[in-house]
């Protein structure tokens, strides 16, 4: 800005090409993708006279999508097709060389490695390590001590998919790559730059422990407050704690790539299924209770998790090492808590954990638990997360079925705080019965509306965020309880319609999915339009 510059390039990264990549998506972190319109509002640009070119990068929607974003950058900028179409092919050859280089270099690199010398590997996101400013110059203080440091982007790749098949974030892969490979070397230790505020650093730092095992490295976390004088002094104290581990043999880095395939990790994506054993539910009321009534009719043995208290909340901040989400360090500690409970029953016990394709960290909740639960010798509890963006290929029945528990959750939340417990009841032994139906919610509907009207003078609140914050007392502080109690109304944000946000982003268009006939009985007929419309409406945030 200081130049004066007419035009600021800062794409929105939405997916990345990663060839080794065998998860089902590759995105950009949820900042990545958010990152270049903070920048904008932020240094309010515009106002500046600085156009922001801010094409979307997303390899996993084609070549003609890529080309269809830069050809719409060059109108931006001027240009007719023919001149946007050189400049980039020209920009692709300059991309491949670059690549071609980064490859050469790594080869030259790996070289010269003594295998049978200490070297440390300085692993972050590549922005963390390539920036001298970022790397907080940890290469040279290591190279003043005699000692080589590789960034991770030289070394060869090595799968870990076995154990981590949903690891979305590419820089997340490369990561974890790099410390399987560290781990298996003998020579080779890690200093691992993690990001203060940075979502996925809070649960990839576990991976990386959970991967290196007994093996010592040393973890700085980065941020504008990060003293140079205070990293040399962590790096200077862990190299001196390697002195008494001796050098090995060792061979060329390329062997520990070939080494056999681990075992899966114990995360199955199937549907539950009867039969099973016992399935443990998150609370997350009053969806969990409905979602359990709508299994047990299916034969399933399906159970409510505990519900929060101060105590599973202690017990899953014992396994916080970072910035890890409330709402996670809470459902590792109600899981833990339940466990604990059941300790001794003989009962085979899984847990429902649905994952997602990311991008944000909540589709690595149940690949977190898994590494807890182990930790805790609970290796014999099973996880089962079917994708979130399965669910759309569900029999007709049983989609149809969890759409009603969804509507009838949201329908109970709507009623006032004296009736949500009779109604509750009423539409569980309604799925208990399989006698829930469209016609029985419309009828709810017309009663809550009835009851909800004149009813209060306080104000009317729309309440909205993560779900698992929004619908758990404790975890919102008991905001919402303590509301109503006052006399205000809250409207808490349907989960049916953050549920069909999200399947109708998922479904390509022209949809090649079917969608049930009953999400779209849900869209055309919902009772909460009306309701969100009223002017006494307020937006107030259930984020903790």
């Amino acid at each position: 800005m200081k130049k004066g510059v007419d035009y600021l390039f800062f794409p929105d990264l939405y997916t990345v090409f990663h060839p080794g990549s065998e998860s089902r998506q590759d995105y950009g972190c949820a900042y990545m993708q958010l990152a270049f319109k903070i920048i904008n509002k932020a240094m309010d640009l515009e106002n500046k006279g600085i156009k922001l070119l801010a094409p979307t990068i997303a390899f996993n929607q084609g070549r003609d999508f890529m080309q269809g974003v830069f050809m719409k950058m060059g109108r931006e900028l001027g240009k007719t097709e023919q001149e946007t179409g050189m400049a980039l092919q020209k920009a692709m050859g300059s991309f491949k060389a670059f690549e071609d280089k980064l490859e050469q270099r790594g080869k030259e690199t790996l070289a010269n490695l003594d295998p049978d010398k200490k070297t440390f590997v300085l692993i972050s996101k590549i922005y963390g390590v390539a920036d001298p400013v970022l790397n907080l110059g940890i290469p040279d203080k290591l190279a003043a001590m005699g000692y080589q440091t590789l960034p991770f982007y030289d070394m060869p790749e090595v799968d870990i998919f076995n154990q981590h098949p949903n690891m979305y974030w590419p820089f997340g892969q490369h990561i974890l790559e790099a410390a399987k490979l560290v781990s298996k070397h003998p020579n080779l230790y890690a200093v691992f730059l993690t990001h203060h505020g940075c979502g996925p650093d809070t649960v990839t730092a576990h991976y990386f422990k959970e991967i290196m095992g007994d093996k010592p490295y040393l973890t700085i976390e980065v941020d504008e407050h990060s003293s140079g004088v205070g990293v040399i002094t962590r790096v200077e104290a862990f190299v001196n704690s390697l002195g008494k581990r001796p050098v090995l043999q060792a061979g060329p880095l390329e062997t520990y790539t070939e080494l056999p395939p681990e075992e899966p990790v114990n995360i199955d994506a199937e549907t539950p299924r009867a039969a099973t054993g016992k399935l443990v539910v998150p609370c997350m009321q009053p969806y969990s209770r409905l979602a359990c009534k709508a299994m047990e009719a299916e034969g399933i043995d399906a159970v409510e998790a505990n519900a929060t208290t101060a105590a599973s909340i202690d017990l899953g901040r014992n396994h916080t090492v970072t910035n890890e989400y409330y709402s996670l360090a809470v459902l590792l500690g109600d899981l833990l808590h339940t466990l604990k409970g059941m300790n001794g029953s003989g009962e085979k016990v899984k847990l429902l954990l649905p994952q997602n394709e990311g991008a944000e960290v909540d589709g690595q909740y149940p690949r977190f638990i898994r590494a807890k639960l182990d930790q805790n010798g609970l290796e014999n509890v099973g996880i089962t997360a079917p994708y979130m963006e399965d669910l759309l290929s569900l029999n007709e029945e049983h989609a149809r079925t969890m759409f009603l528990c969804l509507l009838a959750g949201d329908l109970i939340l709507l009623a006032p705080g004296e009736k949500r417990q009779m109604l509750q009841e009423t539409v569980e032994e309604m799925i208990a019965s399989k006698s829930l139906t469209p016609g029985f919610l419309a009828s709810v509907a017309r009663h809550v509306k009835t009851w909800t009207q004149g009813q209060h003078n306080g104000k009317t609140v729309f309440a909205l965020g993560e779900p698992m914050t929004l619908y758990n007392d404790i975890l919102n502080d008991n905001t919402f309880k303590t509301l109503e109690a006052q006399g205000h109304r809250v409207i808490y944000a349907p989960l049916c319609e953050y549920m069909w946000s999200f399947w109708q982003d998922f479904a390509p268009k022209p949809t090649a999915v079917r969608l049930p006939s009953s999400v779209f009985w849900m869209n055309s007929r919902t009772p909460f339009a009306p309701l969100r419309r009223s002017s006494k409406t307020r937006a107030t945030s259930s984020r903790t």
